[in-house]
């Protein structure tokens, strides 16, 4: 989902507003974190 999300930010989509970024920034932002940290402590 976030590749999805990715990719209508940076082709500049209509049909992504503000609103729903945030929303996923806040709905998400804990989890992505977790991951990014896992995948950087991976050896």
């Amino acid at each position: 989902m976030i590749v999805d999300t990715r990719n209508r930010i940076s082709h500049g989509y209509d049909s992504v507003s503000d609103e729903i970024i945030w929303s996923i920034v806040i709905r998400d932002i804990v989890k992505l974190k977790s991951e990014v940290e896992d995948l950087l402590n991976e050896e």
